[in-house]
């Protein structure tokens, strides 16, 4: 019984969207809680063309969609999701920093806009959700003045400023 456990805590980010999937492809929009609406922001923010679709018409893009095409729309999404929750979690700590994700998902370097609305600073970091080392320390290297922010196990094991996030929870 213990591989599986851990099989499911390793994977359930991967499950918990692929069951938003599940559910708006089969039309049970009220089977749809309150949490799963940070991962259909993020279904939002995957594809432009979702921006003002309904779930009625999400449901049916992926529908269309064989398994591997599946696979790899949940990998971008879980990304996406690690920016919407930190989003959502530096919005509402009560403390001076508003952060925002610009409006396209594929911004160039930087994926949120940082204000401090006590002294009007503002500047961009980028977010990273992933067990790729070296994804992170090619962008390090090309941005060596840079502000990036990882999940919180990745953070730790480079020393390296954290969302906080842990993968395996936004899983």
């Amino acid at each position: 019984m213990k591989p599986k456990l851990e099989y499911l805590k390793k994977n359930f980010d991967e499950i918990a969207i692929l069951g938003v999937i599940t559910k708006i492809t089969l039309g049970k929009f009220s089977e749809l809680s309150i949490d799963d609406e940070s991962v259909i922001q993020a279904f939002r923010r995957y594809k432009t063309d979702f921006s003002g679709a309904s779930l009625e018409e999400m449901g049916e893009y992926f529908s269309k969609m064989d398994s591997e095409s599946v696979s790899k729309a949940i990998n971008n999404i879980q990304g996406i999701l690690h920016e919407v929750e930190w989003v959502s979690i530096e919005n509402s700590d009560g403390d001076s920093i508003m952060v925002a994700l610009f409006p396209e998902t594929n911004h160039e370097d930087y994926d949120i806009l940082v204000v401090d609305t006590d002294t009007g600073e503002v500047w961009t970091e980028q977010l990273k959700a992933t067990k790729d080392k070296s994804s992170v320390q090619n962008w390090i290297e090309e941005h060596p003045d840079g502000i990036i922010r990882l999940d919180k196990d990745m953070a730790e094991e480079l020393d390296l400023p954290s969302t906080g996030l842990d993968r395996e929870d936004l899983r």
